[in-house]
């Protein structure tokens, strides 16, 4: 692990333990903890679980808190890994395919239709059969060891059939990879959530349930992020993350922001409410840099046309000096035009304003009324930064297509939450605009 991501782990756990889960918004700014390397993520309880599913909108409030009474006497005892995923299933976001002796008759259809209640019961699964296959087998340990029957799974989806295979060895144990398709096939077609198996190779498990949780894939790199949860990758998955691996939601993007102290668990929230219907889907990477002045860390100069570059440049300075906590004056912006015309190749005009009553004066040159100069707003919305405020004002890059145009993205950040941006985010903070 990272000095960073333990410097930021160790925040997490500080703020969660000493707050609940209510964490303290400058809490990357405070952090006094040396950066030797030796620190570990906070443990893994029930309240943290349950904080962070709260805050990737996997689970309602009235859920965290119901689920955190349950298990008050132990809320706050440290988990190992199986049990934490166990946690998960608890808190009514994922699902356990037993290892332990079962009824395969009745317990595949009481699975799907758990998972599908999960899911929302937005599919409706009917006519659950399990079809025998030829053979038969004993009981027996020893004996079903080199004998197995190959059955099917049948049920219809929404009216369509589905039909699983699954090899068993017994009349009592699960094929979990067959329970796995046939749980996949609980989540609606439009939703953006899928179910993701946790990978318990190399760890700490009694037992051998597959745990499968519920989530968009920027939730599950989110609770790999924030709670260590790895998941299983099967040949083919990903394929479409490799074809775009900068795509990101509203939700993660939000989260990585909370994570490194840019916005309160407050603002995290709002945001996600303000965009309920689409926070969980993925979007490009441009779409993920608009996230960030959506969660009021960033600006946009906009890059088509604006109702005049008179008015423009004091409504982008005035958003500017919000998000960098109003710490300086921003006053009587003005744009004085130079000579000749705006159609006689450009005109060269001065952008003006005054900063703590100090007059700034910055070239311009337009080509329309109605069109920013990219460049000169960049330098204005830089003068709108404190100067012994860590944070400073810097242009963010993205993925581009080609013959598209796009804003220019200013975020508002210190060296070190620039850094994890990149890193986690994929952005890039280049020393000038292309």
């Amino acid at each position: 692990m990272s000095n960073e991501s333990a410097n930021t782990y160790r925040r997490i756990g500080d703020i969660l333990r000493d707050l609940g889960i209510t964490p303290h918004q400058s809490g990357a700014q405070e952090a006094g903890h040396p950066l030797d390397g030796t620190t570990q993520p906070p443990p893994l309880t029930y309240t943290r679980i349950g904080a962070v599913l709260h805050d990737l909108g996997m689970l309602s409030e009235e859920t965290r808190d119901r689920v955190l009474e349950e298990w008050a006497d132990d809320a706050d005892d440290e988990l190992d890994y199986g049990n934490a995923a166990d946690a998960l299933e608890e808190f009514g976001v994922a699902i356990a395919i037993s290892s332990t002796s079962v009824d395969l008759h009745y317990e595949y259809e009481v699975l799907i239709r758990d998972a599908a209640a999960i899911a929302g019961d937005n599919v409706t699964i009917t006519n659950f059969r399990l079809v025998e296959g030829e053979g038969d087998f004993t009981n027996s340990f020893d004996d079903r060891l080199d004998t197995d029957r190959f059955d099917i799974l049948e049920f219809e989806r929404n009216g369509e059939p589905v039909t699983i295979g699954a090899e068993h060895f017994s009349d009592h144990y699960f094929n979990p990879g067959a329970a796995a398709d046939a749980i996949a096939m609980t989540v609606a077609d439009d939703d953006p959530r899928s179910w993701h198996e946790i990978d318990f190779e190399g760890t700490p498990r009694s037992g051998g349930d597959t745990v499968l949780a519920l989530a968009t894939l920027g939730q599950a790199t989110a609770l790999q992020d924030r709670l260590g949860f790895a998941f299983v990758v099967y040949e083919g998955d990903g394929e479409n993350a490799d074809e775009d691996p900068s795509s990101f939601t509203y939700a993660q993007v939000g989260a990585v922001l909370h994570e490194i102290g840019m916005i309160s668990e407050e603002r995290l929230r709002r945001g996600i409410e303000e965009f309920a219907d689409y926070a969980h889907e993925s979007g490009t990477h441009y779409e993920a840099a608009c996230a960030l002045e959506h969660f009021g860390v960033a600006v946009s100069v906009h890059a088509d046309d604006i109702d005049s570059i008179h008015e423009g440049y004091a409504y982008l300075l005035e958003a500017a000096a919000e998000v960098a906590g109003d710490r300086v004056a921003i006053t009587d912006v003005r744009l004085v035009e130079g000579e000749g015309g705006l159609a006689d190749g450009g005109r060269d005009d001065t952008l003006e304003f005054e900063r703590d009553g100090k007059t700034v004066s910055i070239l311009a040159e337009h080509t329309a009324i109605d069109y920013y100069d990219h460049l000169a707003a960049r330098e204005a919305i830089e003068a709108t930064g404190h100067e012994d405020d860590p944070r400073e004002w810097c242009f963010l890059d993205f993925q581009r297509e080609e013959h598209r145009g796009y804003d220019t993205v200013m975020v508002f950040a210190t060296p070190e939450q620039r850094k994890t941006l990149g890193e986690r985010l994929r952005f890039a903070f280049p020393s000038e605009a292309e």
